[in-house]
């Protein structure tokens, strides 16, 4: 389903998400549409006492995405972001999907609309902090750097590598005619 969003409009959980634990995987995805270029927005945004951990975003200056995550000890050991620019495609849905294993440097994979795309800035072997005290989707939780556009069939799995590289394992999330493919009522199907 597909979810509007503007500067005013942000979903936040106030508290960690059932069963995450601190991993070397994740994996994302999801259906963006962008309204406005030129200014940072989050689409997904998690903190731990109001510092930020794993994040995934439209870049301000480049409008680019780009996904960052953080150790316990606040140090970035993934970031990654694509080539494309992902917000300047007006009136046409992105799909984006990305997984990491951060122990493998043969196991990091990106993809905009179904072709690899991956920037890599740092990729270190270590864990990201996904045991955290507060989500966001849309923005930070404060309401800071507000998704401006459309967000459908957000899909984010901590402690879980897929093969992107394996055309079978994308058709799970995009499928052959380049539309969304359901993911079950409660994600559980990739």
């Amino acid at each position: 389903y597909a979810v509007d969003f503007d500067s005013e409009t942000w979903l936040t959980r106030g508290a960690g998400l059932t069963g995450a634990a601190n991993s070397k995987l994740v994996t994302v995805s999801g259906w963006i549409r962008v309204d406005v270029e030129d200014i940072e927005q989050r689409i997904v945004y998690s903190e731990q006492s109001a510092a930020e951990r794993f994040t995934f975003y439209i870049d301000a200056t480049t409008n680019k995405l780009c996904i960052v995550g953080r150790n316990g000890a606040g140090t970035i050991v993934l970031n990654v972001q694509s080539s494309a620019d992902v917000a300047t495609i007006e009136n046409q849905w992105v799909h984006f999907i990305a997984s990491f294993d951060l122990s493998n440097t043969g196991k990091r994979h990106l993809y905009v609309d179904d072709v690899s795309d991956l920037n890599v800035v740092t990729y270190t072997d270590d864990t990201v902090d996904f045991t955290n005290d507060n989500w966001a989707v849309g923005a930070e939780p404060s309401g800071d750097s507000p998704f401006n556009g459309r967000l459908a069939e957000i899909w984010v799995a901590p402690g879980v590598y897929i093969d992107l590289s394996v055309a079978d394992n994308r058709r799970k999330f995009y499928g052959n005619t380049g539309r969304p493919v359901s993911l079950g009522s409660s994600g559980q199907i990739p």
